[in-house]
């Protein structure tokens, strides 16, 4: 055997795995994102093979683009995200929060329009009391959307025309 045989060898080695990783990302779109992560243009050593995969990257750039660039969405940079931050935290008026009516909460919770508030809690522990009086405090002021997976409609308002007019819910 040759000195050239073993260096051929795992040329020959090189080249099939960089076709495999390639192929996979042809063959299956699941591929792609990991392959794109664990694999750089320069580890293909063919420029054929470092082509094909800088093409593939750039259609997923721009297929990232196109799906980030709907309305609604908003883009980020951590440049962009480090002078939002140092924008609002020098502000003499503090950000709008939503206001709970619970001085203890208000002080320690901060919700802004536009978050999920999740509540949990044992069963029967008065969750869905306590979320439908925050959510009618809040919409003293703002728009809400109040959901339960537990509790129907009429249930709810029957609690909340109880509670307003200081009515016994049984």
């Amino acid at each position: 055997m040759s000195q050239t045989e073993p260096g051929r060898l795992l040329s020959e080695r090189m080249m099939e795995a960089a076709a495999g990783v390639l192929g996979s990302m042809l063959i299956d779109e699941e591929a792609v994102g990991p392959m794109l992560q664990a694999v750089a243009e320069d580890d293909f050593r063919q420029p054929e093979y470092r082509s094909l995969f800088r093409a593939i990257r750039e259609l997923i750039d721009q297929a990232s683009l196109l799906l980030s660039e709907r309305s609604g969405v908003r883009r980020l940079t951590m440049e962009r995200g480090f002078l939002d931050f140092f924008k609002r935290h020098s502000q003499e008026q503090p950000p709008d929060h939503l206001r709970l009516g619970l001085g203890c909460l208000d002080d320690l919770v901060q919700i802004r329009p536009g978050d999920m508030v999740v509540i949990g809690g044992y069963a029967s522990a008065g969750k869905t009391a306590f979320a439908l009086q925050l959510a009618f405090q809040i919409a003293k002021t703002k728009r809400v959307g109040f959901f339960s997976y537990e509790t129907a409609a009429d249930k709810l308002h029957d609690r909340l025309v109880a509670c307003q007019t200081q009515t016994s819910f049984s």
